[in-house]
């Protein structure tokens, strides 16, 4: 017998839903927890910037890159790219940002 005859085509139908519904909850997260790190990575940069303080500066510009992957990781799942190939390309770019560009 073949998975087909034994599961049968409501089982399968049902399983691509709940793929379908793991990737909108796992988006969601990834949004949620990129807003947070966008939020408080603006206030620690401004605070940084506003006060000269060359740590609060750098933890600012690492949190508004990590609100930035996880934007990316969660676009590539929403929009069905395979979420590593899509963040790790994107984490490449911000990590040579971090260490080279603005310090």
């Amino acid at each position: 017998m073949t998975s087909e005859g034994i599961a049968g085509g409501r089982l399968v139908a049902y399983a691509g839903r709940e793929g379908e519904m793991s990737g909108a909850i796992a988006a969601t997260l990834l949004v949620a927890a990129g807003l947070y790190a966008g939020v408080t990575g603006a206030r620690r940069l401004a605070r940084g910037l506003r006060h000269a303080q060359a740590l609060d500066v750098v933890r600012g510009i690492r949190r508004l890159v990590i609100a930035l992957a996880a934007g990316a990781v969660a676009g590539g799942v929403l929009t069905g790219a395979d979420p590593q190939v899509f963040g790790g390309r994107f984490r490449l770019t911000a990590s040579g940002l971090v260490e080279s560009g603005p310090m």
